[in-house]
């Protein structure tokens, strides 16, 4: 057992005596390869001192606590959750009733996924969420049917109208039902209830993840095969020992793999050409090791111009961030679209994508009259 699953279970032992509530297991940090190691947080809620306090890391709803949206995103971190780009889309519908007559309705759909620790990925369902801002408001405001005269209704302050709160929701619509979808992800995947008693928010909360041993990766020759094995969709646990990931059938996913797109970008031959390396279905474990070896080799190739890209795109990151991060008309922000590239757990990453994203922030700061 290294010494990083031992932290983990020591982590998770002392949190448990202490009464905390556990979303990470003992058995998924002992069953985690030496390509990742497990890590453990402990999250503590800040229950409020007072009614409406805005210290407060939750939400009183009929008296059970709802964490906070930005304590939500934070378990999401801890628990190493990522989003799926083709499971998220967000749209409008167009609505028209006699109760609140015809407005946007704002349409959030989510997708995402967690590693597990013999290296495969638990996918979420695909999570919805629908916003409807004049609705909402009207719910706030207790009014039961909009017109004319009720668009004037002012609130429990006395300040704003329910037409003037109607607009501020739709001003964030997107983003509240992008979030609500979000955080239903969140939830699922880390198996989190919506809200907890009282008693339950008071104590420790304890999640894990798996991150990559980076340690392994460039101290041992193992850890390169290992790592370059993954990234090729090998599986891990069967080349080099351990359980086998489980059959996709088993209610998780199988071991990320290259997408068509991201395969035509590696050029990699047609089955003919390399069928030398590759073991058949019935060679021995050292026929798969020695098959697993020689794509490593072939792999450590451009190890060199990759790491060199690397630091050239983060290079160009830093210095014109400023520019690079800002929304475009489709949406894309060019900075969080390098930072994706350049994520340690993106096993698609190659010499190929490192020069497509250079030369695609290269054409932006062109496009935006930044002299290259």
């Amino acid at each position: 057992m290294n010494q990083s699953v031992t932290k983990a279970l020591s982590v998770i032992d002392g949190a448990q005596k202490n009464g905390a509530l556990t979303f990470v297991s003992r058995e998924d940090c002992m069953a985690v390869t030496p390509l990742y190691k497990p890590e453990v947080t402990i999250i503590q809620l800040r229950l409020p001192k007072a009614k409406n306090d805005p210290d407060a890391d939750v939400y009183d709803i009929q008296g059970k606590y709802m964490p906070k949206r930005e304590i939500v995103d934070r378990i999401g971190e801890a628990t190493g959750l990522m989003f799926i780009r083709e499971g998220c889309r967000t749209w409008t519908e167009t609505l028209d009733d006699n109760i609140a007559g015809k407005r946007t309705v704002y349409i959030s759909e989510q997708q995402g996924k967690k590693r597990m620790g013999d290296g495969s990925w638990r996918t979420s369902s695909v999570q919805a969420y629908e916003f409807d801002p004049t609705m909402r408001a009207m719910l706030d405001y207790g009014v039961t049917e909009l017109n004319a005269q009720t668009k004037q209704t002012k609130d429990k302050w006395g300040k704003k109208t329910l037409a003037q709160t109607i607009l501020e929701y739709t001003k964030v619509a997107r983003q509240r039902a992008e979030t609500g979808a979000r955080l239903r992800v969140i939830r699922e995947l880390t198996s989190m209830p919506t809200a907890f008693s009282p008693a339950e928010a008071s104590k420790p909360l304890v999640f894990g993840r798996f991150a990559q041993n980076t340690d392994y990766i460039l101290q041992t020759p193992e850890g390169r095969s290992m790592a370059n094995a993954q990234a090729l969709g090998i599986d891990v646990a069967s080349i080099f020992g351990g359980r086998r990931l489980p059959p996709a059938d088993a209610g998780l996913s199988a071991p990320a793999v290259l997408s068509e797109a991201a395969v035509q970008a590696e050029d990699i031959p047609a089955q003919a050409e390399y069928s030398e390396y590759t073991a058949p279905a019935d060679s021995s474990a050292s026929e798969a090791q020695a098959a697993a070896a020689t794509l490593a080799e072939q792999a450590a190739a451009d190890t060199d111009e990759f790491e060199k890209l690397t630091a050239s795109l983060a290079q160009w990151c830093e210095t014109y961030k400023e520019t690079l991060d800002v929304v475009c008309k489709n949406g894309a922000n060019p900075y969080k679209l390098a930072q994706e590239e350049l994520d340690p757990n993106n096993f698609n990453a190659s010499v190929k994508t490192r020069n497509a994203m250079i030369e695609r922030v290269k054409n932006f700061l062109i496009g935006k009259g930044v002299k290259i």
